[in-house]
């Protein structure tokens, strides 16, 4: 049995013997081969990584973007908010826009401005600035008809040769 194990350790393997078999110059191609196969295999793994990078930086790209649209969307609603509630309390509403402080009045995570808020700058404006206030009308009694009856017309000249007839 000893003899058979020394005949198996000088037998050589299927690897061996068919690099044996290519000789020298396929030794040499078959080690290139094998280094640029390394080398691809390094190459592949660095560009999986490099993508991997410009993923994280799309990511980061991506939530700014929605956070400068979501203020710019809060914005837009704070001023629709304030033009609407100043529409009916100022001569001039669009000037409610440039003389309150927007930043000021809230807007939660679904957008909604906070109404009170709106309606107590407004009021305040009014407050601070009474010649901005919407003007309303107020008929004035003194003009106009009077009492349930006009007064009667004067005399026609028809009127007047008629009485003369009498």
């Amino acid at each position: 049995m000893g003899s058979e194990q020394q005949a198996s350790d000088q037998q050589p393997t299927k690897d061996q013997h068919g690099a044996e078999a290519l000789g020298d110059p396929g030794k040499k191609a078959l080690d290139a081969m094998k280094q640029k196969w390394h080398e691809a295999r390094d190459e592949a793994a660095a560009l999986r990584e490099q993508v991997a990078g410009f993923d994280d930086q799309l990511a980061a790209a991506r939530t700014e973007a929605e956070s400068k649209v979501r203020s710019v969307l809060a914005a837009q609603s704070v001023q629709y908010a304030v033009k609407a509630a100043a529409a009916g309390k100022l001569s001039r509403p669009e000037l409610a826009t440039k003389l309150i402080d927007l930043s000021a009045i809230e807007v939660n995570e679904q957008g909604t401005v906070d109404e009170s808020a709106v309606a107590a700058a407004v009021d305040k404006l009014v407050e601070e600035f009474p010649e901005l206030a919407a003007r309303r009308f107020i008929p004035d009694p003194d003009k106009g008809q009077r009492g349930a009856t006009p007064p009667p017309a004067p005399p026609t000249m028809n009127d007047i040769l008629r009485a003369a007839r009498g």
